[in-house]
């Protein structure tokens, strides 16, 4: 019976993305800094044996010996690049020195490239990540909706509950058509590392899934059973709660009761306006920035001059939640005269759940003026 739950839940992409990962697994490679040495950007020795690293990794290795990309920048800039790569091992040298730290390089065969460096081996090998996220699928009773793999073996996996979750505490009034859908994502990352994020799906209608916003990941801190206990307990207690993000509740409520200032406004225009075809005229309908600019004009005032802090408290007559919902609404259908690619959906869909889970919206805590 397991076995025939499992194969409706496990889609023929996922079984795609799954081979993928498992003929194409990322080497591991402990590596201490005395052992290496910078050649150019993107380019070490280590043990006597050249190695290429992706732009990422060299960012990654340069924060570990102190020379961050700013500063190797201005060397660059000032005395060429030479400079900048004895300013970089001379910095190797004294870290090392001081204490030699252990990285762990994580490198593409496939490629012949290190993709990503860590100081700890902060992401499970492809088996183990398919193995503990096929095991919760089956505990859970998830569904499968998306996965993919990238160019350095990074997998995204979401999954979906079967039960649909409520918002409760809705204000007197207030009608809300939709119905939200919990689920759990699984991300396995040299650069992100292992974890989980619980998320909502909302749908609307028949329409289906329409936008995603997250919660706080569930990371794996290490691979001793008392980390793994850690995890598996959280795991556990997002389940109890039908995997809906403990604070989205209240995150939604503010939204609803919080208007949005000129610049979440101006953001979500902004957004809309340059991953499509979209003219003026068809972002102000999803997003009234252009109307309430307008407003502004006739009070004598520049809007589209304002600071970023002026935009932050200048407040509208916006809630928040009408501009996650454009969002998500434009991010999941098509419209007519309009051209937007399916990664372009994704990323403003995406962007409407990054608005949501700001740690505070901007006008959330002002107060009324007595003047």
């Amino acid at each position: 019976m397991e076995k025939e739950t499992k194969k409706q839940q496990i889609s023929h992409d996922y079984n795609e993305v799954k081979q993928k990962a498992l003929n194409n697994p990322l080497v591991r490679i402990l590596v201490r800094l005395s052992e290496i040495r910078i050649i150019s950007e993107g380019i070490i020795t280590y043990k006597g044996k050249e190695l290429r690293l992706t732009e990422t990794a060299f960012h990654a290795l340069a924060k570990f010996v102190g020379a961050p990309l700013g500063f190797q920048n201005n060397v660059k800039s000032l005395l060429g690049d030479s400079a900048r790569v004895h300013f970089m091992n001379t910095m190797r040298d004294a870290v090392s020195a001081r204490k030699d730290k252990q990285l762990m390089f994580i490198g593409n065969p496939e490629h012949s490239t290190i993709v990503g460096v860590s100081e700890e081996q902060g992401m499970l090998s492809a088996q183990s990540f398919f193995d503990l996220t096929e095991g919760i699928i089956t505990k859970y009773g998830l569904e499968v909706k998306t996965c993919s793999i990238d160019q350095i073996g990074a997998v995204a996996i979401t999954t979906t509950s079967t039960q649909e979750a409520d918002i409760k505490g809705l204000p007197l009034g207030h009608k809300d058509p939709e119905n939200y859908l919990p689920g759990l994502s699984f991300q396995n990352s040299v650069i992100s590392g292992t974890k989980l994020n619980p998320f909502t799906y909302r749908l609307v209608c028949t329409n289906g899934m329409i936008g995603r916003e997250e919660g706080k990941a569930i990371e794996i801190k290490g691979f001793d059973s008392a980390e793994l206990k850690k995890f598996y307990d959280r795991v556990k207690s997002l389940a109890n709660n039908n995997f809906v993000s403990f604070d989205y509740n209240e995150r939604v409520l503010s939204a609803i009761n919080n208007y949005a200032s000129l610049g979440e406004l101006k953001f979500a225009a902004d957004l809309i306006g340059r991953t499509s075809t979209a003219g003026q005229k068809t972002v102000n309908a999803f997003v009234p920035y252009y109307s309430c600019v307008d407003k502004y004009a006739k009070l004598g005032l520049d809007a589209e001059k304002f600071s970023v802090k002026q935009l932050a408290n200048a407040k509208t007559n916006v809630p928040v939640w009408d501009v996650v919902n454009a969002l998500t609404n434009y991010g999941s259908h098509a419209f007519d005269g309009v051209e937007m690619t399916p990664a372009a959906r994704a990323f403003v869909a995406g962007h409407a759940g990054l608005l949501l889970n700001k740690k505070a919206f901007d006008t959330e805590f002002l107060v009324p003026s007595l003047i």
